[in-house]
């Protein structure tokens, strides 16, 4: 099935900025929990949406779930490659809780690591089309590398865009 709350979160995600440099990660999260909120609370037509927003308190969850429809991640200051390893074993757990996946890379993220950790998701992602489906995973860098990273459609369809 079709996630459009996956695609409407990157889009808000895209656009998010953090209040101010904060010293921990849960301050980050805290941030955009409240931006989302805001953002999620009305339709486009201005009508109530009922759309559960939390953070999560397990460790096989990730930081911000949006209903069972997607999880969030994030992971401050993103340096090392065992940092990157430690993060792809979370995800492969997350995967079981959530139809599709987020990470938001903030404070310094270094280059190398942003690398790998594309790497690491390219290697979790799966047919979207295969049954039982596979979450897709979005990784969004608002970190200092400053670079996004969207889910790849393994067939490479690309839709036209035709200009009326």
């Amino acid at each position: 099935m079709f996630n459009a709350i996956f695609e409407e979160t990157i889009d808000l995600i895209k656009r998010w900025q953090s209040k101010q440099q904060y010293g921990d990660e849960n301050q980050y999260r805290d941030d955009l929990i409240e931006f989302l909120r805001d953002r999620f609370k009305t339709d486009m037509f201005g009508g109530q949406r009922n759309i559960t927003i939390k953070k999560e308190a397990s460790r096989q969850l990730c930081d911000i779930g949006i209903g069972k429809f997607v999880g969030i991640e994030l992971k401050k200051d993103l340096s090392a490659k065992s940092e990157v390893d430690r993060l792809g074993g979370q995800l492969i757990k997350y995967r079981k809780e959530y139809e599709d996946l987020i990470v938001v890379l903030v404070g310094k993220t270094n280059p190398d690591a942003f690398e790998e950790l594309k790497e690491t998701v390219n290697e979790l992602r799966r047919n979207p089309y295969s049954y039982p489906k596979e979450p897709r995973i979005g990784i969004i860098d608002k970190g200092t590398t400053g670079k996004i990273s969207k889910p790849k459609d393994p067939f490479n369809f690309s839709q036209p865009k035709y200009k009326w």
